[in-house]
C-alpha cells in the first residue's frame, strides 16, 4: 500500500476508517520523501511541515512510541532539505524546536545530525568524534532500543557514509591525500555492512563506485575516474535516484572542465542547471556549477560569461559564510543546552538513586 501511494506522489489521499491513524501519517511522510529524493526540496519541506502540524493535532489519538517516532521521520527530513538547500542553520533550529521533550533515546539517534552539521561548518574533528560516539552507541545497543534489527546495519553504514563524506571535505580544505586514504575505508566499511543485504546490495554497490571515482577525480586521476562515472551513468539503479545523478553528471563536468573539453563539461552541466527554470541541484552542486561555468566560459573566451558567474560564486560563498558563523553560534548554544539538559537528568537520576538507597537504609 504504501509503495503504491509512492508511486502515485498521491500526497493528499483521504484517510479511509480501515487504515490506522499511525499508518497514514507515515505515509504522508514517506510521500514528502520522495519529493526529496526527486529534488523537490521546497514541496517536500512543505508536505513535511504539514504532516508534523497533523501528527501534533493527532497526539493524544497516538501511543507514544508512534508519536515520537513519527516525529523523529520529520525532524530527519526536513534537517536534510535544509542542509540540501544550504541552510544547516534552519535546519539545526527545526531539530531544536520540533525534538523538545522527546524521550533521551532520540538524542542518541539526533547525534548524526550534529556531526553533520559540524562537518558543513567546518569543524570536522568533532564531526568525526561525534560519529564514533553515534557507531559505538549503536554497536552497544544489545536491546535495539535505538533502532530495530531490521534498520540497524542501515543505520551503521550511513554513518560510515557520513565519516567518508567528512574526511572529503576535510581534504578539500587542508588537502592531505591521507584524508581521501580514511574516507575510502570508511566507504568501503559502509558496503561490508550492506553487501550482505540483498534489498540494498545492488544500489550500494553502484553508491561505492561512484564514491570511489569521486575520490579518482579529486587526486587528479582523470582517466580513472571518468571509466568508474561511466560505469555508474550506465546503472539504471543509481541513476534513477536524482541526488545520485546528479553527482554522476557533475563529477563528469569536473573531469571534462579540467581536461579542457568544454563541449563536454557544458553538455553535462546543461543536464544539471539551467538559468531560466527552477534548478532542483543542491546547494552545494549549484555552487559547484557556477566555479565550473566560470573556467568553462574563460577557456573559450567568453570574458563575459566568465565573469558572471564567477561573480555569483563569490556572492554564494559570502552568503554560505554568514550561514556558517550563525550556524557555529547556534551549535555551540544548542550543545550547551543539551549538556545542561542531560547534566539536570543525571543529577535527577542520582537523587533517585541516593533517596531509594536511603529507605533500603532505614
Amino acid at each position: 500500500l504504501v509503495h503504491f501511494k509512492l508511486n502515485n506522489e498521491n500526497l493528499k489521499f483521504k484517510r479511509l476508517s480501515k487504515y490506522k491513524l499511525q499508518y497514514h501519517l507515515l505515509i504522508k511522510l514517506d510521500s514528502a520523501s520522495v519529493l526529496y529524493k526527486k529534488g523537490k526540496y521546497l514541496e517536500a519541506k512543505k508536505a513535511v511541515l504539514a504532516s508534523l502540524k497533523q501528527l501534533e493535532n493527532n497526539k493524544s489519538r497516538l501511543t507514544i512510541s508512534h508519536y515520537e517516532g513519527l516525529k523523529h521521520i520529520g525532524i530527519t527530513r526536513l534537517f536534510y532539505i535544509e542542509k540540501r538547500l544550504g541552510n544547516i542553520l534552519q535546519g539545526l533550529k527545526y531539530l531544536n524546536s520540533f525534538s523538545k521533550g522527546m524521550s533521551p533515546v532520540y538524542k542518541k539517534k539526533q547525534i548524526i545530525f550534529l556531526a553533520v552539521a559540524y562537518s558543513e561548518l567546518g569543524n570536522y574533528t568533532k564531526s568525526i568524534e561525534l560519529l564514533n560516539v553515534h557507531l559505538k552507541d549503536i554497536r552497544f545497543d544489545a536491546k535495539n532500543s535505538l533502532y530495530s534489527s531490521f534498520l540497524k546495519n542501515g543505520e551503521i553504514a550511513a554513518a560510515y557514509n557520513t565519516k567518508g563524506d567528512t574526511f572529503v571535505k576535510w581534504y578539500k580544505d587542508v588537502g592531505d591525500r591521507k584524508l581521501l586514504d580514511s574516507a575510502q575505508y570508511s566507504y568501503e566499511n559502509a558496503y561490508e555492512i550492506m553487501k550482505s543485504l540483498s534489498n540494498f546490495s545492488l544500489f550500494s554497490k553502484a553508491l561505492l563506485i561512484s564514491r570511489q571515482a569521486n575520490l579518482k577525480l579529486l587526486k587528479k586521476q582523470y582517466a580513472a575516474s571518468l571509466l568508474l562515472y561511466n560505469k555508474c551513468e550506465k546503472d539504471s539503479v543509481i541513476m534513477n535516484k536524482s541526488l545520485s545523478r546528479e553527482i554522476i553528471w557533475l563529477g563528469k563536468a569536473e573531469i571534462y572542465t579540467f581536461i579542457k573539453k568544454p563541449d563536454s563539461a557544458f553538455y553535462y552541466i546543461n543536464k544539471l542547471y539551467n538559468e531560466k527554470s527552477s534548478s532542483k541541484c543542491t546547494y552545494e552542486n549549484k555552487l559547484k556549477i557556477y566555479h565550473l561555468l566560470s573556467i568553462n566560459y574563460e577557456n573559450i573566451k567568453d570574458d563575459k560569461n566568465a565573469y558572471k558567474f564567477a561573480k555569483l560564486s563569490l556572492v554564494e560563498i559570502e552568503k554560505k559564510n554568514i550561514q556558517n558563523t550563525s550556524g557555529t553560534s547556534f551549535l555551540g548554544k544548542y550543545e550547551q543546552q543539551e549538556i545542561k539538559s542531560i547534566s539536570e537528568e543525571t543529577i535527577k537520576d542520582n537523587k533517585k538513586y541516593t533517596f531509594l538507597l536511603i529507605i533500603c537504609t532505614i
